[in-house]
């Protein structure tokens, strides 16, 4: 299995296992293998997770996804959040839905037989040896996985057949896949290599169902710039593509960015800011603040009226030093007015590759 993925058509990154689904044997052991991208993944089973996405279908299936869909995942979104599913409300969000450091009990590995993993905050589970899967332990967990990492799951010889889920603790609901054990033992497959071929004829159908529309993307008014591109129609892949790449300005214009899942805007940034997570020598998993939160702008200049349902962050940058606007997720726009002229380029600290460029013409 990959976990998110790489395609030559554009930058993107992918709320996706590759491939979603595979029939295996007891005894097996399946590996999961990251594509690190800049937006963090796990993948968390057990007890908690099927009974969980189970109750989740049945309540999404009774309240049908809205038509204009979203980008949490990014692609369809449903109408229930899955909070207020209990079993699912048991896993803490990796990031905090406030913002602030990951959430340990997910950022790390935790392996539990019954009950549930610690609360938000940055508890973790105790450490112990990752045992077999039995399919009968409550919450079985990678934690975040780095670039190259592969989280290898051997499935106990006494796992009942069945099918088994799987879910990723920072997209959710929106990113699952499932394993299905047979009786049996050996080759599930007659062709070794079927499953890294339905993998790759998975991504390729979701980069070639978003390719047309990042080929159509264009921003909505002047001075807008679409930061990252998604479709209701595609679930899984984000073009993590500013459009257009470069707009021109004034002295004294600014740019908005209408953003598409998750996103910041950051001007001279230094090393340290990349990679946007780090792992510390005991083994805890932290958000880099200098990629997720705001960093040398001024004070926000103006917000959303209380009654829209987008969060608007106004800035001012005189184009000197490092800047970050911090991670705002979509419904969202930023806007930074720009008071003095010079060509600045920009990236997206938390999509690998992201990057784009404002050209401020005129005297300050």
């Amino acid at each position: 299995m990959q976990v998110d993925g790489v395609t030559p058509a554009f930058n993107a990154t992918f709320a996706a296992y590759f491939p979603d689904s595979l029939v295996v044997h007891a005894g097996d052991t399946i590996e999961f293998r990251s594509v690190f991208r800049g937006n963090p993944h796990t993948v968390t089973l057990g007890t908690l997770v099927d009974q969980g996405l189970s109750a989740y279908d049945d309540a999404a299936a009774a309240a049908p996804a809205p038509g204009d869909g979203a980008a949490g995942g990014y692609g369809p979104a449903g109408s229930i959040d899955d909070h207020t599913i209990p079993q699912l409300a048991a896993i803490p969000d990796m990031m905090p839905a406030a913002g602030g450091d990951f959430n340990q009990a997910v950022a790390q590995p935790c392996f539990l037989d019954t009950g549930l993993p610690p609360g938000p905050g940055p508890t973790a589970c105790p450490k112990r040896a990752q045992p077999p899967f039995d399919g009968h332990q409550s919450f079985y967990n990678s934690g975040w996985l780095a670039g190259g990492a592969i989280f290898k799951v051997r499935l106990a010889e006494d796992i009942p057949p069945g099918t088994y889920r799987y879910m990723c603790a920072m997209h959710r609901t929106d990113m699952t896949g499932a394993f299905t054990v047979v009786p049996g033992h050996g080759a599930t497959y007659p062709d070794k290599s079927f499953p890294v071929n339905l993998a790759r004829m998975q991504l390729q159908g979701q980069s070639d169902g978003l390719l047309p529309v990042l080929q159509a993307a264009k921003p909505r008014t002047p001075g807008t710039v679409a930061a990252g591109v998604a479709s209701p129609l595609v679930d899984g892949p984000l073009a993590a593509v500013f459009v257009p790449n470069s707009i021109t300005i004034p002295v004294g214009g600014t740019v908005t960015w209408d953003l598409v899942g998750p996103q910041d805007i950051a001007f001279n940034a230094p090393s340290g800011a990349s990679p946007d997570v780090t792992r510390a020598s005991d083994g805890s998993v932290h958000a880099n603040p200098l990629a997720w939160n705001e960093a040398g702008l001024s004070p926000s200049t103006a917000a959303a009226p209380a009654n829209s349902a987008v969060t608007v962050a106004a800035f001012v940058w005189g184009g000197t030093g490092f800047v970050n606007t911090g991670v705002f997720d979509s419904p969202a726009m930023i806007r930074i007015t720009f008071t003095k002229p010079g060509v600045y380029s920009y990236q997206s600290l938390i999509h690998t590759g992201m990057t784009g460029e404002v050209v401020v013409t005129g005297s300050p």
